[in-house]
């Protein structure tokens, strides 16, 4: 019997554009310059980039995208509601055995079932809660896309349960970039979804940012280290910790400074 569950939803329009905002405020701020957000809210929001700017406040941004959003989610409305229904399918079905094998990768087991949830709405990039377990994708994708960011999504969240498992975790803060914690947490998705256990069930190849790759570490990128270290570690507590001292004696957030 399996000991979880995903769920698809539709995101609320209030969920939806404070989430935007989230993201623009801090492509606006350049906090995380490791990910091009502007870039890639302006395609889900063409013109926003000129809509907006540093010296408007968090109010100012949100009624501008909640009205933006607002129109678009009512014009799907239809379309949206026959996504969740055909996702759903594809969520009990190969996710749902996809997600079972990374369990069995990270060696995660839980004692009370736990609900993975995610919600359509207007977003890239896609955002999560690994505290919550919630994730958020656009509703106009297809099902390899929607295979591909579920997968990068759990496996987020079924880390971080191995972390707290490992490590525990007091804070009630998402962790975050310049975090080593965030870094690891997205530096794992290339090794863990493309092992073979996964990649047998659902064949589609998983990237890390753009930005990792070109990161060099006496040259050779970083990547490269993390997916060295999963193939040569004994076991996956072995690796997590190991890439983790490894990020952290290497100072990798400062690449992005």
């Amino acid at each position: 019997m399996k000991n979880y569950k995903i769920e698809i939803k539709a995101a609320s329009c209030k969920v939806n554009a404070s989430s935007v905002t989230d993201t623009l405020i801090t492509a606006l701020n350049k906090i995380n310059p490791a990910v091009p957000l502007m870039e890639r809210t302006e395609k889900i929001l063409p013109g926003i980039r000129e809509a907006v700017n540093e010296n408007m406040n968090y109010d100012e941004i949100y009624l501008i995208v909640e009205k933006m959003i607002s129109a678009e989610l009512k014009k799907d409305e239809i379309y949206i509601s026959e996504k969740i229904k055909h996702f759903n399918a594809l969520a009990q079905n190969i996710l749902s055995e996809a997600v079972e094998e990374l369990m069995d990768i990270f060696s995660v087991k839980y004692g009370q079932p736990a609900e993975f949830k995610c919600f359509l709405g207007i977003y890239n990039p896609f955002p999560r809660s690994v505290l919550t377990k919630e994730y958020f994708l656009h509703y106009d994708i297809s099902d390899k896309v929607f295979l591909s960011a579920s997968l990068h999504e759990i496996n987020h969240m079924i880390f971080f349960d191995k972390w707290k498992n490992m490590h525990g975790y007091e804070t009630l803060k998402e962790p975050d970039f310049p975090d080593i914690l965030w870094f690891l947490e997205e530096l794992i998705i290339e090794p863990t979804l493309n092992d073979s256990r996964i990649q047998n069930i659902v064949p589609i190849k998983q990237n890390a940012y753009d930005s990792f790759k070109k990161t060099l570490i006496d040259g050779i990128p970083l990547t490269y280290y993390i997916q060295n270290l999963y193939d040569s570690c004994k076991n996956i507590d072995d690796f997590i910790d190991t890439a983790y001292c490894f990020l952290r004696e290497n100072k990798v957030g400062e690449c992005f400074n």
